[in-house]
């Protein structure tokens, strides 16, 4: 399996916890739950800041190489582990800093696989 890049996350990068409970409400008025899965799991927000011209190729080579794919993923916040897929395309945002030189901001969403 596949790991994913590791680079700096910035301090804003979220985890979100999520369950998969579904409930209905019968027409006798009665709720009904269903557990759809044995824990809560996560999803990701990750923004990757000022990055180099060659960490944001990096960074497209394993999106175009992974989507679709579990990999692993470690949360620099917690420094969990995680098995993850990508749940919508990255957003790139060039920026110039100092000297003329662009860097990337690159923002990812993420989500617990398993």
């Amino acid at each position: 399996m596949a790991s994913y890049p590791d680079f700096a996350q910035h301090t804003s990068s979220t985890c979100t916890p999520y369950d998969n409970i579904q409930s209905d409400r019968s027409t006798s008025g009665r709720i009904r739950t269903r557990v759809l899965g044995s824990r809560l799991r996560y999803s990701f927000s990750v923004l990757h800041v000022a990055l180099t011209a060659e960490k944001k190729e990096t960074f497209i080579d394993f999106y175009n190489t992974n989507r679709g794919k579990i990999f692993d993923f470690t949360f620099g916040a917690d420094g969990q582990a995680y098995e993850v897929v990508f749940v919508g395309t990255p957003s790139i945002t060039p920026i110039k800093v100092s000297g003329g030189e662009w860097r990337f901001n690159v923002t990812v969403s993420l989500s617990e696989a398993l």
